[in-house]
């Protein structure tokens, strides 16, 4: 890449994009870039979820007042809940086969609890074979319907167990391994129905985050923030209100209390086994992981009440999950 490529941001090519009405040509000129260089920054944007049109400037291309592309999804979904319960669980991977122990045990607790809403947060879906990662050895992986077809099994499952429950999801990295691989090889399908996430998965609207109760207590929902062992702390502070997020798997509470709130950074953990073959490239090494999900209740006003963590205990002969100090599943191992 040039000197003058490096030098411009991701957020001026992006403009830059606009101003050119969608044209590579438009753009390398523009930008003093070689056209080589445009396609490979557009096709880095893409990988990172950032998805740039391109019309031939023969076309003219569309007017920049019908530009837009602000983000790859939707930014920001609101809801408010008074008097009912939350449900977020986050990074089931799921793959065909048995359903995950925690999976079973949350099926039970929708069951009874019947929360106002549940909230898929984050690499639902796996993408095993559309992963940039190359496959460790010989692992035999699903193939992308296979593990489509498991994640509408397991996603209907729990709209069965829980039919007035309204069901979110939110983005993770793992679930834009569908789209970014789709749009950095075929983009000239885009539009074409079948080929987002979103379009399989009708019932779970998603979006980046969720925000709860922005005007009461809020509590905003997201795949990940920081990184590290205090990283619920750290997205509190980063938020400035109680943060449920996933992706380090680790399924644990932080309180943050200042001069004015009393806050909680949650870990929601991961709702697949914790051995999911998914995760074969940690070699078997020892993990600070927990699989899991968190139920929240709010009261009549939409205060929020502490987290309560389901969480499968693992020994070398069953795992078993664990609610309010009762076993409510177990299966042998």
């Amino acid at each position: 890449m040039s000197g003058r490529s490096r030098r411009i941001s991701d957020e001026d090519f992006v403009a830059a994009w606009t101003h050119c009405r969608f044209s590579p040509v438009t753009v390398s000129t523009f930008l003093e870039m070689p056209i080589r260089e445009v396609y490979r920054r557009r096709a880095s944007l893409a990988k990172s979820g950032v998805y740039l049109q391109s019309v031939p400037v023969s076309n003219g291309g569309p007017k920049a007042t019908e530009w837009q592309q602000a983000f790859a999804y939707r930014a920001r979904q609101n809801r408010t809940i008074k008097d009912g319960w939350l449900c977020v669980w986050s990074d089931a991977h799921y793959w065909p086969g048995d359903a995950p122990v925690a999976h079973s045990a949350l099926l039970l607790i929708l069951k009874e609890f019947k929360p106002k809403l549940i909230i898929g947060n984050g690499d639902i879906f796996d993408g095993a074979r559309v992963s940039r990662h190359e496959p460790m050895g010989w692992q035999k992986l699903p193939t992308v319907i296979e593990e489509l077809d498991c994640v509408k099994l397991r996603l209907s499952e729990m709209r069965r167990a829980s039919p007035k429950s309204e069901t979110l999801r939110t983005i993770g990295n793992h679930c834009s391994r569908f789209d970014r691989r789709l749009a950095t090889e075929v983009g000239e399908f885009e539009d074409v129905p079948g080929m987002r996430l979103s379009d399989h998965l009708k019932d779970w609207p998603d979006s980046y985050t969720v925000m709860i109760n922005e005007e009461i207590d809020p509590v905003f929902v997201l795949h990940n923030i920081r990184g590290g062992m205090y990283a619920p702390a750290n997205n509190v502070r980063a938020a400035g209100c109680t943060v449920i997020t996933g992706h380090l798997h680790s399924q644990k509470s932080i309180p943050v209390t200042t001069l004015m709130q009393d806050m909680e950074g949650i870990d929601a953990g991961c709702l697949a086994d914790v051995d999911h073959p998914a995760f074969a490239y940690a070699m078997d090494r020892p993990r600070d992981w927990r699989a899991g999900f968190v139920m929240m209740k709010f009261d009549a006003q939409g205060r929020r009440m502490p987290a309560e963590f389901c969480r499968v205990q693992w020994t070398k002969k069953y795992a078993r999950a664990v609610w309010r100090s009762e076993v409510i599943y177990e299966k042998k191992l």
